[in-house]
């Protein structure tokens, strides 16, 4: 699941510069704004998706403080941020594997692409449903090729490791592996 290309980030990841990036927010929830990172349309792969009604208006990813919720045309992947396993930058991706809505047959994972260039996989705790009205097939990831990779995973960390300081005992998260074998799992504890 989300192997093809990975480039190895884990949940620790943050933009270039360290900062954060402050695009205009579409919604408030409980005080904090939600982050709305829309998709990537590039080359062959984008200007598909467009001609078979996949444009930005019918497509994008949202995270608030409780919910995950990545839309693309009809199909939408909602479920809570602690159902968040891990999150990593993977691409460049081979076409024809990501182009529209693609279901891993190897582990079930599930792609919403618009581009080869990159994405964001999104592990889940829990597999959820995606593609199928009836909810039996479920996917334990979720790859999305959006404009902003660094976005999105500073978004899920962050609320991931806020909604830690909120529980007790600890939480598990993924971070990047120094030795260049790719994330691993740590244990945090709340403040």
């Amino acid at each position: 699941m989300c192997s093809d290309g990975d480039r190895g980030y884990g949940t620790d990841m943050h933009l270039a510069d360290g900062s954060p990036s402050h695009l205009p927010p579409d919604r408030a929830v409980d005080g904090r704004e939600a982050t709305r990172v829309e998709f990537a349309y590039e080359g062959w792969v984008g200007r598909l998706a467009r001609l078979v009604g996949l444009g930005p208006s019918r497509t994008s990813v949202e995270v608030d403080d409780t919910t995950f919720t990545a839309r693309f045309g009809p199909w939408i992947v909602t479920t809570a941020v602690g159902n968040v396993a891990g999150v990593e930058i993977t691409g460049p991706y081979h076409g024809i594997r990501v182009v529209g809505v693609h279901v891993s047959l190897a582990d079930r994972g599930l792609t919403f692409g618009t581009t080869a260039r990159a994405g964001v996989c999104v592990r889940f705790h829990e597999s959820v449903s995606g593609v199928e009205p009836t909810g039996r097939l479920r996917h334990p990831g979720l790859t999305v090729t959006v404009r902003e990779p660094e976005r999105l995973v500073a978004a899920l960390v962050e609320r991931r490791v806020s909604g830690a300081d909120r529980q007790s005992g600890t939480e598990q998260v993924e971070q990047p592996n120094d030795d260049g074998a790719g994330p691993h799992q740590v244990q945090r504890s709340p403040a």
